[in-house]
């Protein structure tokens, strides 16, 4: 059985097209750490039918204001991912989300966290959870971008240079 990839939103219409954008990302994950993954629904906050919230290193956090969740495996069904996109999205500047580069690096984090998740319940991880996820994260973002933008690779190390310069520039204004 294929993975199910498919969109559930309440009043929203995500500014890029989310479901080509996971489906792309899914792509580029090793088939065998997707293995018993049963869907991923990407939706918004407002879709969500409960508020839950539960505390992580020391803050707490709602579900609704969360970028993702990875559903375990019940007795009536397969485990499965819920991609927050709204969230996802909320800090990208919209005119950077009209090219695909920059499509999946606002995507990536999230799912591939979430993908994490899902390789550690079934492989089974060796440090905390979150931990594992944010680690399982890195590796299958340099799995996809290295394979999708191989061609990008040389301007990588300039434009981290360029970004941390912006960075520093605005916290130094927003000190003022």
């Amino acid at each position: 059985m294929a993975l199910q990839v498919h969109e559930n939103y309440k009043d929203f219409r995500p500014p890029l097209d989310a479901l080509a954008t996971v489906k792309r990302l899914v792509q580029s994950v090793p088939s065998e750490y997707l293995t018993g993954l049963g869907s991923i629904v990407i939706t918004n906050a407002d879709a969500q039918r409960s508020a839950r919230s539960w505390r992580l290193r020391g803050r707490k956090w709602r579900s609704h204001e969360s970028h993702g969740m990875y559903h375990r495996a019940t007795r009536d069904g397969l485990p499965w991912i819920e991609m927050l996109i709204d969230n996802v999205l909320a800090e990208w500047p919209s005119v950077l989300l009209r090219l695909g580069v920059f499509q999946d690096l606002a995507v990536a984090s999230a799912l591939y966290h979430e993908i994490g998740h899902h390789i550690d319940a079934h492989i089974g991880g060796r440090r905390e959870r979150e931990t594992s996820a944010e680690e399982w994260s890195r590796k299958l973002g340099r799995i996809h971008f290295r394979r999708r933008y191989w061609y990008l690779i040389p301007v990588v190390p300039p434009a981290r240079l360029v970004v941390r310069v912006l960075i520093r520039a605005r916290d130094a204004i927003r000190r003022i």
